[in-house]
C-alpha cells in the first residue's frame, strides 16, 4: 500500500467527478462544512503568518480567527473545497509541491468520505474504491511524471497547473489561464487582481503584496493596488506589503468601516500616481525615511516625489479602476477534464 501523497498538481475537476462524488457533502452538509472550514484555516495560516514577526502574526490571527469562527467554520454553500493557492497564494507560489500535497491529501479525504457515504456501493466495492482513490493520489502512481504533463485521454495523469501558480491543479471549467473563484468570478493567478498587470516572478516574487478578505487571499502588484482593492471590499481585510528587503513586511489591517491601521506607523511610502503599467516601481513602502532615500538615490527619476507618511498614505482616496484593468473572461475552449471513472 503506497503512503506518500503526490506533490504534483492534479486535475481536481476530474477527481471530483467520480460517480460517488459529492455524496458526503449532500448527506452531511454541516459536517462537511466543518471539515472544509478547517481546511480553510489550515491553508490560510501559511500566508497569514509567512514573513511576519510574532506581534504581526498575533494581529493577523485576530482577524482571521474572527472570520474562521464566525463564517468559514459553518459554510455549507462552497462549490468546492478550499484550495491552498486560494488561501495562501504567496506560499503556494514559492512552495508548489507543499501546496499540491495539501490539496491532494484533502481531495483524498473527500473521495474517501464520499465513498463511505454512498449507500449504493457495497462493502467490498467500497474497499476497492478507497484503495483506488489512495493509489490515484499516491506518489507511486505518478512516478517519473512532472508538472505540466498532460494527456487528454488520461485525466488521472493530468498535471497541468494554473499559469503563474504551479501549486494549483486544474479546476472545474477552468483553463491554465483562468479559474472561477467563489464569489469573485473568473480570475488569473498570474496577474494582479486589481490592475491586471503581471505579478512579479522568480527572484522578485517577494515584491508582490497580498490582500486577505471575505475568506480569500489574492496577490496584488503594489502597495496602492492593495490599499485601493481593500477599499472596494466589505468587512475586515488584511494587507501584507513588502518593504525594502524580503525579510520585512508591513502589516495593514482594514476595519469594517474601511479605516486602515498598522503597528508600524513610522513607515514611509513612495506614490507617484501614474499609469498602472509601472505601478510596481512608483508605489512602494519603506520601513523608514532612510530606506526611502536609498531607493530614490538608485532611481533619481523619483527625486522630486514627496515621501508620504503613514497618515497621508492610509487616508488617500482610492483612484478607482486602474487604466490597465481587464476583467478575465471564462475559457472558450480548453476545459480541465472528463467525467469517466478511469485511471487505474
Amino acid at each position: 500500500m503506497p503512503y506518500a501523497i503526490t506533490p504534483l498538481p492534479m486535475n481536481m475537476e476530474w477527481l471530483y467527478s467520480q460517480p460517488y462524488s459529492k455524496a458526503f457533502r449532500g448527506k452531511y452538509p454541516k459536517t462537511n462544512g466543518l471539515f472544509w472550514g478547517y481546511h480553510w484555516l489550515q491553508g490560510a495560516m501559511y500566508d497569514g503568518f509567512y514573513g511576519l514577526n510574532l506581534r504581526q502574526q498575533k494581529l493577523s490571527y485576530e482577524v482571521m480567527g474572527r472570520r474562521y469562527h464566525g463564517t468559514e467554520l459553518y459554510r455549507t454553500n462552497r462549490t468546492f473545497m478550499p484550495m491552498f493557492a486560494e488561501t495562501s497564494p504567496k506560499f503556494s507560489a514559492r512552495f508548489p509541491k507543499i501546496a499540491n500535497a495539501f490539496d491532494n491529501l484533502h481531495m483524498l479525504h473527500d473521495m474517501v468520505n464520499d465513498i463511505l457515504a454512498s449507500d449504493w456501493i457495497g462493502e467490498k466495492q467500497k474497499e476497492e474504491q478507497i484503495n483506488r482513490a489512495i493509489y490515484l493520489l499516491s506518489a507511486d502512481a505518478h512516478r517519473g511524471e512532472k508538472p505540466g504533463d498532460f494527456n487528454a485521454k488520461d485525466p488521472a495523469h493530468d498535471h497541468r497547473f494554473m499559469e503563474g501558480m504551479a501549486g494549483m491543479g486544474m479546476m472545474k471549467g477552468g483553463s491554465t489561464q483562468v479559474m472561477e473563484m467563489d464569489g469573485m468570478g473568473w480570475m488569473s493567478m498570474s496577474e494582479c487582481h486589481h490592475c491586471s498587470m503581471p505579478l512579479p516572478t522568480g527572484e522578485d516574487a517577494w515584491r508582490a503584496s497580498s490582500l486577505s478578505a471575505q475568506g480569500w487571499t489574492m496577490r496584488v502588484r503594489c502597495a496602492l493596488c492593495a490599499r485601493d482593492m481593500s477599499a472596494e471590499i466589505k468587512g475586515e481585510a488584511i494587507l501584507r506589503i513588502p518593504l525594502e528587503t524580503p525579510d520585512k513586511t508591513l502589516l495593514v489591517l482594514s476595519k469594517v468601516d474601511g479605516t486602515l491601521t498598522t503597528d508600524t506607523p513610522e513607515v514611509v511610502f513612495l506614490e507617484e500616481t501614474a499609469g498602472h503599467a509601472k505601478c510596481n516601481q512608483w508605489s512602494r513602502a519603506f520601513s523608514n525615511r532612510a530606506a526611502f532615500e536609498a531607493y530614490v538615490k538608485k532611481n533619481p527619476k523619483y527625486a522630486s516625489v514627496k515621501p508620504l507618511s503613514w497618515e497621508e498614505w492610509s487616508t488617500t482616496e482610492s483612484a478607482g479602476e486602474p487604466d490597465t484593468y481587464v476583467k478575465p473572461e471564462p475559457p472558450k475552449m480548453e476545459h480541465s477534464g472528463t467525467h469517466h471513472m478511469e485511471g487505474m
